[in-house]
């Protein structure tokens, strides 16, 4: 395929894994961010073809909010987002921030990753097996709604980072 293939993910496992996959099967050419802030720099200079995006990349950034700013400085990247949670709203609201995949790491990657790559090329989303249940059967429930705006977020974010309510709030 010949791909620009924009890799952003904490793990350096990961990382290497999808390259080599990428680069061996499809002759991708691949460029690593270091951080949320050079993904988006990288992702305006180089206008990639695809961005892999694991979902605990920069703890400083929200990954939806790494979603839109990317989407904001690039014309055609198609963002695959690699994670470990499956919760069907979470994966909507990746999906509503302009997500183009979805991949559950508890999948078997070296598979789900290729066909990721060519669905997406291919303007359709693709959701990996286990991720495409959890959505399926929240969006099959009745309470199927939050919506949480970017501050509501970022105190979520802070949270799960140990956080206390009192230094968020001097913090915000």
């Amino acid at each position: 395929m010949g791909l620009n293939i924009l890799i952003a993910d904490c793990s350096s496992l990961a990382v290497l894994g999808a390259k080599t996959l990428l680069e061996g099967k499809i002759g991708a050419t691949i460029t690593k961010a270091e951080n949320g802030d050079d993904l988006v720099a990288l992702g305006a200079r180089l206008n990639p073809d695809v961005a892999l995006l694991g979902d605990q990349f920069d703890p400083l950034f929200d990954t939806l909010e790494l979603i839109e700013n990317l989407l904001a400085c690039t014309s055609r990247a198609r963002i695959i987002v690699m994670g470990m949670l499956t919760e069907g709203l979470l994966i909507r609201d990746l999906f509503h921030a302009g997500a183009s995949a979805y991949l559950a790491l508890g999948d078997d990657l070296s598979e789900c990753l290729l066909t990721a790559v060519a669905t997406v090329m291919r303007d359709r989303p693709y959701l990996s097996p286990t991720a495409n249940a959890e959505y399926l059967l929240t969006m099959h429930k009745q309470d199927r709604e939050w919506k949480l705006d970017p501050e509501a977020r970022m105190v979520l974010r802070l949270l799960t980072q140990g956080h206390t309510i009192g230094s968020i709030a001097a913090e915000m």
